[in-house]
């Protein structure tokens, strides 16, 4: 889909079937809990909405048996002793949907409030990425675009009816802007400091490619909005 010319470009425009989240997470046919969260229009039941989803989403990485799996891309950008530290306290939830499943009850209102917090202030004032700091960003994950700053605007602009984002592609930390991995080659440095097998990495990285299907989400008891009232 984008050519290595193309990828020396800065700002891209994206349909929203090719924007990732972690695990696979994303828009259209694919399954994102903030964008059911939105759906409900009431911040009460975004709230118990995303309660229910963390509980599932633990149930998920519990049973991954892998916990270098269960560390978000995002945090691949610290360097190995940072990682290190931190997920002496976390257990390598270190990302915004591994963390909440630590404590669902706090992040599931926090997360609420953050989200309709930004919608009110869109709808009030409309999306201008210049009183962000970085817009939307992200880097390639092949032929898709994974979002790593933004994320809770891209949930609310897509449930708002978006399907075209203007994304920057750039590093994020140690995070290359297009991440190469083969059998026998990657370009990650948390591959390199070993804190991650080039396996590990492929079949995170395999997941957000492929997307998280409706379908599969139903299958894995992730909630949606149209059985909340």
């Amino acid at each position: 889909m984008y050519s290595s010319f193309l990828i020396k470009q800065t700002f891209f425009k994206v349909d929203a079937s090719d924007i990732r989240y972690e695990f696979g997470f994303g828009f259209k046919d694919l399954y994102h809990p903030y964008v059911e969260a939105i759906k409900l229009k009431d911040v009460r039941l975004a709230e118990k909405i995303l309660y229910d989803f963390y509980l599932a989403h633990k149930k998920w990485l519990d049973n991954l048996g892998n916990e270098r799996q269960v560390m978000a891309v995002q945090a691949w950008r610290h360097n190995r002793d940072e990682l290190i530290k931190i997920s002496k306290e976390k257990g390598f939830r270190l990302g915004q949907f591994e963390e909440g499943t630590l404590d669902p009850h706090k992040h599931a209102k926090k997360k609420a409030e953050h989200l309709f917090a930004i919608m009110q202030s869109i709808e009030k004032y409309g999306y201008d990425e210049s009183r962000f700091e970085s817009g939307l960003k992200g880097v390639f994950v092949r032929d898709k675009v994974l979002l790593l700053a933004g994320q809770h605007r891209a949930a609310i602009l897509n449930a708002m009816g978006e399907d075209i984002f203007r994304v920057r592609i750039a590093p994020h930390g140690r995070i290359p802007k297009e991440i190469v991995i083969s059998d026998k080659n990657c370009n990650l440095d948390v591959v390199d400091e070993k804190l991650l097998t080039i396996t590990d990495a492929q079949q995170v990285l395999n997941r957000i490619h492929s997307g998280l299907t409706q379908k599969e989400a139903k299958s894995m008891g992730y909630p949606f909005a149209r059985n909340y009232s």
